[in-house]
Order: C-alpha cells, then sequence, then structure tokens
C-alpha cells in the first residue's frame, strides 16, 4: 500500500511539474512573446534614457540663451538704460524721460518682467534705425508700443514703451 501511494504521489507530482496543456512548440511560442516583450521593454528603456539626456541638453540650453539675453537683478537696471542710451546716442537721438516700473513675480519661476518708457527726438531716419536696432539688441526686448509726434521742424518725438524680464534671483 504504502508502493502504491509513493508511485500514485510521484505521478501526481510529474503531472503537476509538466504542463499537460502545452505542447513544446506552445512553450517555444510562449519564449519567444517573453523574449520579444524583453526585447521591446529594453528598446523602452534606451528610448528613455535617451530622453533624459535630450531634456537635459535642453535646460542647459535654456540656461545659456538666458544667461545670454536676460540680465540679473544685481545690475539690471544700470544696464538696461545704458543700452537704451547707447541705441540712441548712436543713432543721434537725444534720450529724455526715462522711466522703469519692475512688476513682480507673476510665475512660479521667479522671472520679473520690467517695463521701460523711453522719450527720444531726432529725424524721421534715426528713429526707424533706432526702433530696428532696439529689436534687434542682444538684450531682450519688447516692444509694446510707440507713439510718433512732431516736436517742431524736421525733428519727432518717439515715445517707445517696452519690456524685458529679468532672471530669477
Amino acid at each position: 500500500a504504502l508502493g502504491i501511494l509513493l508511485g500514485i504521489t510521484a505521478v501526481l507530482l510529474l503531472l503537476l511539474l509538466r504542463s499537460p496543456s502545452q505542447s513544446p512548440a506552445a512553450r517555444q511560442e510562449d519564449l519567444a512573446r517573453v523574449e520579444t516583450r524583453h526585447r521591446e521593454a529594453r528598446n523602452t528603456v534606451q528610448e528613455m534614457r535617451d530622453l533624459t539626456q535630450k531634456v537635459q541638453t535642453a535646460i542647459q540650453n535654456g540656461q545659456q540663451f538666458a544667461r545670454q539675453n536676460f540680465l540679473p537683478r544685481s545690475n539690471a537696471f544700470s544696464a538696461m538704460l545704458a543700452n537704451l542710451e547707447k541705441l540712441a546716442s548712436r543713432n543721434r537721438l537725444q534720450p529724455q524721460d526715462i522711466t522703469y516700473r519692475m512688476n513682480e513675480p507673476d510665475n512660479e519661476l521667479g522671472w520679473v518682467s520690467v517695463e521701460v518708457a523711453l522719450a527720444v527726438e531726432g529725424t524721421y531716419p534715426d528713429l526707424v534705425r533706432f526702433i530696428n536696432q532696439v529689436e534687434q539688441e542682444e538684450m531682450f526686448w519688447i516692444i509694446q508700443s510707440l507713439d510718433v509726434s512732431s516736436s517742431g521742424g524736421a525733428r519727432l518725438r518717439l515715445n517707445l514703451q517696452t519690456q524685458t524680464y529679468l532672471l530669477p534671483s
């Protein structure tokens, strides 16, 4: 009786360990599917690593662009005013009434916008050249509005409203 029980146990164990529903061909197909999923997962991991590298490069490029085109708060106001006055004098314009207003950070990143109002007087060609140079200046200026009026003779008065941003502190 003990031998029969041991025999039955061995047969049952063999049946449990061996999957009767799968033939060797079906197991090969399962293995091929698992290997395919493994390859796809490995490719996805590599794509994610590549994406991480691209994101890091984009962040570095963004920081470099910001450092090159925007001012830190420490010396921003003197540099902004000097920049506009330099452009005005280069175009034979007489700067007058330069004012600025710093806005509170309006985003979570800490960028601060500064609005600068500037009045200059000169001839029409000089004013046009000045506006073009402001737009092409390395320092990032946004021309919000401009108003031109006669100041007598061939001279015109340009009231210019510009805006720029300061680096987060």
